[in-house]
């Protein structure tokens, strides 16, 4: 009978991490990655499941936001939130922002199901990219607020 118990418990605790890290997968990461040139530069390269950022902003208060976000000065972009809160997801793949002047470029595009933001300068490179899913339910956050 101890045995059965044991055995039990076990399956139960295999059972979870294996949901826990399909979950994580099917999800996709957040990847952050900053390079500084130059002497004593830092290269921080940051891997973050996304089902982590999205469970974060999904239990964040919406009080929170509100006490950070100054939503007098978001008012007049509330419907363009909105429609792109319902639209993210079905964007083509495409680039969306290219800036490109004497000392620096940014660039903005979708790939893959990802967004993905590109900016360097003399100084610093950084790469951020995450899945639309995500992007998707941080905007929808934010539209909610209202």
């Amino acid at each position: 009978m101890i045995l059965a118990v044991v055995l039990l418990v076990a399956m139960l605790m295999v059972g979870t991490v294996g949901m826990a890290t399909a979950t994580a997968f099917r999800h996709g990461n957040i990847r952050v990655q900053v390079t500084s040139q130059g002497e004593g530069g830092d290269n921080i390269n940051l891997l973050v499941p996304a089902t982590l950022a999205e469970a974060v902003v999904a239990l964040a208060p919406v009080e929170m936001f509100r006490d950070e976000i100054p939503l007098d000065e978001l008012e007049p972009y509330l419907p363009a939130i909105r429609e792109l809160g319902r639209e993210i997801r079905e964007l083509p793949d495409a680039d969306y922002v290219q800036v490109d002047s004497r000392y620096e470029t940014v660039r903005i595009e979708k790939r893959d199901g990802r967004f993905i933001i590109d900016v360097q300068d003399r100084d610093q490179t950084v790469h951020i990219s995450v899945p639309a899913t995500t992007v998707n339910r941080v905007v929808k956050k934010i539209r909610d607020l209202v």
